[in-house]
Formats: structure tokens, sequence, C-alpha cells
């Protein structure tokens, strides 16, 4: 229900303009839950142990995606390629700031550290889970953004799956997120992500 329902509810109803109060909210609580949890490992949250080493494939990968998107947007549709950059340099630069802390984290909060500990008895495998988690984080934006962002979020929500699968900390994959998300906003790709 949380994870399909409210979506609907949100998209249906018009009301926010924007899902932002309910990701903090929905963060908030995933964080409390997981916390009142004897069985879930806290240092997921916050897991900083050999971060540097965990982070070059993440870079690397994303230097890769980067590039393929510049390309892409540059041959198609040109005119996009870093207009929000060009016209909004301060909110960019707001968005580069408050993004992670706001958005990124609730998100990743919900979708992998909930998700994987909270349905684990169902999802079994840690295969399911990474399929749930997909699933579930590209219907999020499919409802609120559209078929793109639901074809690109459920690629971007696998990786993202795998990577906490992978690494057990939430840390390294909020800050892959981020740095995907704003390199969306960068290349001027936010308008099939976000209402602004």
């Amino acid at each position: 229900m949380v994870f399909f329902g409210l979506p609907l509810v949100l998209r249906l109803s018009g009301l926010p303009p924007s899902p932002l109060p309910f990701l903090i909210a929905g963060g908030a609580l995933s964080a409390w839950l997981l916390m009142r949890d004897p069985l879930f490992e806290r240092r997921r949250l916050f897991d900083a142990r050999g971060f540097f080493s965990r982070l070059r494939p993440v870079l690397i990968l994303l230097a890769i995606v980067s590039a393929a998107t510049i390309l892409t947007v540059w041959l198609l549709a040109a005119d996009y390629l870093f207009c929000f950059t060009g016209r909004y340099p301060w909110f960019w630069l707001l968005i580069v700031i408050a993004y992670p802390p706001l958005s990124v984290y609730p998100q990743e909060l919900i979708y992998r550290a909930f998700l994987f500990h909270r349905y684990r008895r169902i999802f079994i495998s840690a295969r399911a889970r990474i399929i749930a988690s997909a699933l579930a984080f590209s219907f999020g934006h499919a409802v609120l953004a559209g078929p793109l962002a639901a074809a690109l979020t459920l690629a971007a929500g696998g990786l993202l799956a795998w990577r906490y699968h992978k690494t057990a900390s939430l840390l390294v994959v909020a800050l892959e997120h981020s740095l995907y998300g704003i390199m969306v906003f960068t290349v001027g790709l936010e308008r099939f992500f976000y209402s602004l």
C-alpha cells in the first residue's frame, strides 16, 4: 500500500504539488521503525567504513552514464542540454545542496533500507528484494513524472538496490543516487523527472 497506494493518491488528488513533504515524513517514519527493530543493523544507515574504496566503481559508472547521457541529449534534443543550469544557476546550486538530504536520503530509507528489511520474509532472495525495490521506486516516479521517468528509474532503482545489497551502506547508495539526480538537472533532463 505504501509503495503503490500513496503515489496513486498523490497523483489523483493533485495535492500537494510536491511529494517532498511525504518523502521526508516517509523517510523519518522508516528510520524510526528501523531503529526500533532490534533485528535491524543500525550501522547500515550511516556506515562509512571503506567508503572511498566503495566509491571508485560508483564514480566510474557515473562518468560513463553521464557521457552517454550528454551525447544522447546533444543528438536528440540539443536545446535541452545544460538549459536548467543556464537559466536557473542559483536554483541549480540550491538543488545540489538540498536535494541529497531532503529528497535522496528519505527515498533511500524508504525504497532500500526499509523495503529490504521489512519485507525480507516475503522477498527471501536478494534478487527478489532488488526487483521489488526497483519496481516500487519506478512506480513512484511513473505516477508522478511519466513513462520516461519510469523506464529510467527502473534501471536506476535496480542499480541502487543492487548497490545497497552489495555494500550494506545507505550512505554509499544515497551518494550515488544524489550524483545521478544532480546529473539529470545539470544536463537538462529535469523536466522528465520533476515538476518545478
